[in-house]
């Protein structure tokens, strides 16, 4: 598998396409995240989210955000060509995310020692931190070695320390 440094949306909706059609949130249009790649290399998406999301009033469910997290993260990698799956997932919910408020959605990828993935994720409105994730993940097992690039033999080793990460208009993940 050919690693890609730079996140690509292209090569995200084709895997998206080729793996990820039956997938409870990316074939969802009510789940479904549409991302932007961000100029720390990261992707984001934007989402606002209804009443109908909450568990208590005024506070959207943390198991949909749970969600979010995991899709934002699975579809950085797959930005970068890597089609694998969630091992460990691990939140942090800081503060309620309000209904009704647009929530930014931020996925990084942190360190790819090909089988493992380090991946980071957040959800901020106005401008704070609301929700941290962060999880390791695994190429997907029967055969899913390759990717849309073609090749296969995964040569990346990348750590948080190697790829900028200062946003433009946050500070940090």
């Amino acid at each position: 598998m050919n690693f890609v440094v730079h996140p690509s949306l292209e090569l995200l909706e084709k895997l998206r396409r080729l793996h990820h059609s039956k997938c409870f949130a990316c074939a969802s249009e009510a789940f479904r995240l549409d991302f932007s790649v961000t100029p720390d290399g990261g992707l984001e998406a934007i989402r606002t989210f209804g009443d109908g999301c909450c568990s208590y009033a005024g506070h959207v469910h943390g198991g949909l955000l749970s969600l979010c997290i995991d899709e934002a993260m699975t579809c950085n990698l797959m930005a970068h060509g890597v089609v694998a799956v969630t091992g460990r997932l691990n939140l942090r919910y800081l503060h309620p995310v309000q209904p009704g408020v647009p929530a930014v959605i931020r996925s990084r990828l942190c360190s790819a020692n090909a089988p493992l993935f380090e991946m980071e994720a957040s959800i901020w409105q106005d401008e704070a931190v609301l929700v941290r994730g962060s999880a390791k993940f695994m190429i997907r097992s029967g055969g899913e070695r390759r990717s849309a690039c073609g090749s296969s033999g995964l040569t990346a080793s990348l750590s948080c320390d190697a790829i900028e990460h200062a946003p433009k208009s946050r500070s940090g993940l």
